[in-house]
């Protein structure tokens, strides 16, 4: 949290001042949901006008001079949820040997060029980028995406006992779907690639195998990620880097990220994607080559980014010796807000685990 609080109407007047398109949902609890045309970002939830963002947002949001400057540099970090197109190793590194200093982000792919439409409680956007390949492939990769935002409904609504337990805690989703076609002009591999960014200072519950295997992509994790019966959880401080990738087979398509308040009060994000053992996962760590499989990924920033969390998560992989040149993937987004008992109940439904055997207390920092 900054000292200037990053409300709607903060990044609202933001886009209004430099020109850039958006849309704004109510969701089901009256949270807003805003989406901003430029990089295809998707804001809040919202829990009102004068509330912060629940994903994070960079503090440049809360100073019209040090956001005109950072619009103008092009920079991709611009905060909320976000589609990329994956891998990365392909797409962002020209060469795996100096994955830092070549990384590059090619300006089709972020901020790319979308156009915004959409009525009722349904947002669309759409975007053709031509980009470059490395290390993995060569030449040129034409892609056509639609992307729609819409409401989703309560996941627990048919559970008995929704009416009595579960119905008072307040709820907000929506999903994501993209849908994405390949030219034929090459056989380069893809995937969408959506990242939410997270306020630093909960902790990522995905729930796994017990042989579950996880693959250090920077910096070692280290004794802040922690295996319980059912689920690996890990920390996000927001102050020491790491990435972590989770094989498919190993995971069932749902993470979760808790974060509560001084206060006693909570959110509690469960994402919920197409996690597919059959499909091709093709992100690499830069210094492992052809170890892929990954299908949900954990970021830590070290601070140099900004301060925040991701929990990403991958689409089916499309072109190469797939078959098809076309996908259609789902992120969906549950968010839930209210006391630690209250969460940890909806933790229980939702990933089978107590999402605090890791109690918040004892998340460590660096």
């Amino acid at each position: 949290m900054t000292n200037h609080p990053i409300t709607y109407s903060t990044i609202i007047g933001r886009l209004e001042e430099h020109g850039i398109g958006h849309r704004t949902l109510t969701l089901d609890d009256g949270s807003l949901l805003l989406v901003s045309q430029r990089g295809a970002r998707i804001y809040g939830p919202f829990r009102g006008a004068s509330a912060e963002s629940e994903n994070w947002v960079p503090a440049v949001f809360a100073d019209p001079d040090a956001f005109a400057r950072f619009i103008d540099s092009g920079h991709w970090n611009i905060g909320g949820e976000r589609l990329w197109i994956g891998p990365e190793i392909q797409y962002m590194i020209p060469d795996r040997t100096d994955y830092w200093g070549t990384y590059v982000m090619q300006p089709a792919m972020d901020p790319g060029v979308h156009t915004l439409a959409g009525s009722g409680g349904t947002c669309a956007l759409t975007l053709h980028a031509e980009l470059d390949t490395f290390t993995l492939a060569s030449g040129q990769v034409d892609l056509d995406l639609e992307i729609s935002v819409h409401l989703a409904a309560h996941p627990l609504r048919f559970v008995s006992t929704y009416a009595d337990e579960l119905r008072h805690i307040a709820y907000a989703g929506y999903t994501q779907r993209v849908h994405m076609t390949q030219g034929h002009g090459s056989d380069a591999v893809s995937e969408s690639w959506n990242l939410v960014q997270v306020r630093s200072g909960g902790q990522v519950i995905v729930p796994a195998t017990p042989r579950v295997e996880v693959t250090d992509y920077y910096e070692p994790v280290g004794d802040l990620l922690t295996q319980i019966p059912g689920a690996v959880i890990t920390s996000i401080t927001g102050a020491q880097r790491y990435k972590l990738g989770f094989k498919a087979p190993h995971v069932n398509g749902r993470a979760g990220y808790v974060r509560m308040d001084d206060d006693g009060q909570g959110a509690l994000l469960i994402r919920n994607v197409g996690n597919d053992p059959s499909s091709v996962y093709t992100e690499e760590p830069d210094a492992v080559p052809g170890t892929s499989g990954d299908s949900i990924h954990i970021y830590n920033d070290d601070g140099g980014l900004g301060g925040f969390g991701e929990v990403e998560s991958r689409g089916r992989t499309i072109a190469g010796d797939t078959g098809r040149r076309s996908s259609e993937d789902e992120f969906t987004s549950w968010w839930f807000f209210g006391t630690a008992s209250e969460l940890r109940l909806i933790g229980e439904h939702m990933l089978g685990v107590d999402i605090f055997a890791v109690a918040p207390s004892d998340t460590r920092t660096v």
